[in-house]
């Protein structure tokens, strides 16, 4: 269960959280098999499972919000993200590519990330150009960068818990709320996966999961019970489905990693 300390402002969604208990258990079930079989490979074999991870994650993501994007260059861009040669701003004239990768590494690993309106703002630039964060720098006294706010204490609070503590329930609520937010014309969903996916169990374990390519496959369940969720506020159906979606990445993850270690049926 979501321990009150970390509802304080609490998300402005109906919720049962009886719904996720399920779910909450099997993650962390799946998480620890993940991770014993994680353990059990080479470091180059962790790092290419790792690239593979986030290039599908980064890809997918991007296809939710309508851009195709080469896998080649999506690879290059993690690449050096993960070893700290790339930041936000990008390289070799992929500043989107290496922007996303820059938000997916940042979420499985323990570096900072600060959500103010100088960061969303800069970060929704890099996604979609000079104007694509409009809507928080017009939003004074409309209620969203109250919104926000109300938001970015929330997921710090979260961010400071126990990760064991209802890791699902809550990272389901902040896709969906920054989703509701919409500080961007383009890249909010992608902000929302990123930050759903950081106060999962990645950053923790240092098992990458590749979420997005679940909610690609069911696109249409997805975008129906995240836009009925965010119109009416309301998040009960939006998260058992959500809890199932990440409990279909992370067994995918957990077989990959079996299928890796030498010796093993």
């Amino acid at each position: 269960m979501m321990r009150s300390d970390v509802q304080d402002p609490h998300p402005p969604f109906l919720l049962d959280e009886s719904a996720l208990l399920r779910h909450e258990w099997q993650y962390l079930s799946e998480a620890g098999q993940a991770a014993g079989a994680l353990r059990r490979l080479s470091p180059k074999l962790r790092a290419e499972h790792t690239v593979n991870a986030l290039t599908e994650d980064a890809l997918a993501s991007l296809e939710l919000e309508g851009t195709a994007a080469d896998r080649a260059a999506m690879e290059r861009c993690v690449r050096f993200r993960l070893a700290g040669r790339c930041g936000g701003t990008g390289q070799s004239g992929e500043p989107l590519l290496c922007c996303v990768a820059d938000l997916l590494t940042r979420a499985r690993v323990n570096h900072p990330l600060p959500l103010t309106l100088k960061t969303i703002g800069e970060i929704g630039i890099l996604l979609g150009g000079e104007d694509n964060a409009s809507r928080l720098g017009s939003a004074a006294g409309s209620g969203i960068l109250r919104e926000f706010g109300d938001f970015a204490c929330w997921f710090a609070a979260c961010e400071q818990a126990e990760p064991c503590d209802s890791p699902v329930g809550r990272a389901g609520l902040a896709h969906v709320w920054m989703e509701a937010i919409h500080p961007c014309r383009f890249g909010s969903g992608i902000l929302g996966r990123v930050l759903g996916a950081r106060l999962l169990l990645p950053r923790h374990t240092g098992v990458p999961s590749a979420l997005s390519p679940v909610f690609l496959r069911r696109r249409n369940d997805y975008y129906a019970l995240l836009d009925a969720a965010c119109r009416e506020r309301d998040a009960r159906e939006w998260l058992p489905w959500f809890g199932d979606a990440v409990l279909e990445s992370m067994r995918a993850a957990k077989h990959s990693l079996r299928r890796l270690i030498p010796g093993y049926s």
